[in-house]
């Protein structure tokens, strides 16, 4: 081997020596590096983590709030439970009394609707025994007629006659003899007509009269049954408001009104009969002598001076489906409220209705002044129907789809049972948005519970994390160094081949150590 080949391989194997010294010091600076990283992991580690205690802290705080909380929930519900105890009581003896009520009025509906049932069945007999005497007044009214008619043709038949006299009286053709024979003839002629007529006139008006005073008879015998009935019945609903609570004595109070008011019709029937007169089925006057009359014209006759003609305005009005309030203004079918004239101008009264409405001496009590209610202002109107328009409307609807046999205590009973369940509504609203409020502080404390403990998590999760991979980097670090190691000493053995190799080239080497750069 020459110089130049072996200064060639000294120069090559130096390069290689530079390189492999390079490559062990960057091994060594990587090896401190991770040395050092790991160590500053370890302090980490060993040193407590600030925010740990404070998450301990609050989830501690956290647990003994809840614990509170569902304490004062748990009492709240007891109390809440005791309260619906109390209300359930409350209720089952308010149902209690309500049947008990509902029992004693439901006899007392049963004894009282059985008696006023007999009395109106007694009443019905009589209204249908007074139906027969229709044949009676027919009867009275034929006869009448017949007279009408015997009165016509006999006042013909004497006008005939009398013509036929005067026309002979006249005559100059008979001689005198011929003319007295001839009115003799006549005149017995008229007498016989009139005394025949007298006997059927005496004969038809006997028959009149003996009708009239059976039917008079009859009709009096039987009105004084019915008026003895109408008293005895007014008797028994008098003695009924003995004990009896203010609404039914109020409805009792209706109840006698109305059987008064038959009473008045009944006595005004009897004056029109000692008066001679009679109200016909269509609501007329007929005279003793059979001449009709409607009542307007009964009354500018002066036929029924000092009776109460609103009895008649009732009958007349009920036909139309009218009937007039206590302010004087007409109601119709519909409920709506119209005054005379208004009711005049859309046809619903007669002319003879409203004349006699306008002529009655009861006119003024009929038209009256202005009604409480008429009385009250707007502001007034506006009130009630804020404070009781609804209840009194639901109660009113109620009370026309159920009919009950006494509305006015159904309506008391109603609107306390309105009022009653309002409050409870409110109690029951109080307590609702009560238990909403803590449910949402329950809820807004739970999802702070909730973030404290993610965070917490989270926090662990980065100290886990961190621990894994300071794990992972000391087994990274030792695999570089048992890398480093295996490489060191793979360099060994290739310095002690290169130094075998000069040293049989060159002779001893007297050089610096293997793996130290030269001063």
């Amino acid at each position: 081997m020459t110089d130049e080949e072996i200064q060639t391989t000294i120069s090559r194997l130096s390069a290689q020596i530079d390189q492999i010294q390079v490559k062990i010091d960057q091994i060594n600076n990587l090896t401190d590096e991770a040395i050092a990283k790991l160590e500053a992991q370890k302090r980490d580690l060993r040193i407590v983590h600030p925010n740990y205690s404070t998450i301990q802290k609050n989830i501690h705080d956290i647990n003994v709030d809840h614990d509170q909380v569902v304490n004062k929930l748990l009492q709240k519900q007891t109390h809440v439970k005791a309260r619906k105890a109390s209300l359930d009581q409350l209720d089952f003896t308010v149902a209690q009394l309500d049947r008990e009520i509902s029992r004693i009025q439901a006899d007392r509906d049963r004894t009282r609707d059985r008696t006023i049932f007999e009395l109106n069945k007694k009443r019905e007999d009589i209204m249908n025994a007074l139906k027969s005497t229709e044949s009676l007044t027919i009867q009275i009214t034929r006869l009448t007629q017949q007279l009408e008619l015997l009165s016509s043709m006999h006042s013909n038949e004497m006008a005939a006659l009398q013509k036929e006299l005067a026309d002979l009286q006249a005559r100059t053709d008979l001689t005198d003899s011929q003319k007295q024979l001839a009115l003799a003839e006549l005149t017995r002629k008229i007498r016989e007509k009139e005394e025949v007529y007298q006997q059927h006139v005496k004969s038809l008006e006997k028959q009149r009269e003996e009708s009239m005073l059976l039917l008079k008879d009859y009709t009096d015998e039987e009105t004084s049954e019915m008026k003895q009935n109408l008293l005895s019945e007014i008797d028994d609903l008098e003695a009924m408001k003995v004990g009896a609570s203010p609404s039914e004595v109020e409805a009792i109070n209706r109840k006698i009104a109305a059987l008064k008011e038959q009473l008045e019709e009944l006595d005004m029937l009897a004056e029109l009969r000692s008066r001679g007169l009679r109200l016909t089925p269509s609501g007329r006057i007929q005279s003793k002598s059979g001449t009709i009359y409607t009542i307007e014209e009964a009354r500018q006759k002066g036929l029924l001076d000092g009776l109460n003609l609103k009895l008649f305005l009732d009958d007349k009005l009920k036909e139309t489906g009218l009937s007039i309030t206590k302010s004087g203004n007409i109601r119709t079918k519909s409920g709506r409220h119209l005054s005379l004239s208004e009711a005049k101008e859309q046809g619903l009264l007669k002319d003879d209705i409203f004349d006699l409405i306008q002529g009655t001496s009861k006119k003024s009590s009929l038209s009256g002044s202005s009604t409480s209610l008429e009385r009250l202002s707007d502001q007034d109107v506006n009130y009630l129907k804020i404070t009781v328009g609804k209840p009194l409307t639901l109660a009113l609807a109620e009370i026309c789809v159920k009919q009950p046999r006494d509305p006015i205590h159904y309506l008391g009973h109603w609107l306390f049972k309105y009022r009653y369940n309002q409050e409870i509504d409110d109690i029951k609203k109080k307590e609702v948005e009560e238990l909403i409020a803590e449910r949402e502080r329950i809820r807004l404390e739970t999802w702070h519970t909730e973030i404290e403990e993610a965070a917490r998590a989270t926090v662990m999760e980065m100290i886990f994390k961190a621990h894994e991979e300071s794990v992972k980097n000391q087994l990274q670090a030792a695999e570089a160094a048992q890398i480093l190691a295996e490489a060191t000493g793979e360099g060994e053995e290739e310095n002690d081949e290169l130094a075998e190799e000069a040293k049989d080239v060159l002779g001893e080497y007297n050089g610096p150590p293997v793996g130290q750069r030269r001063i």
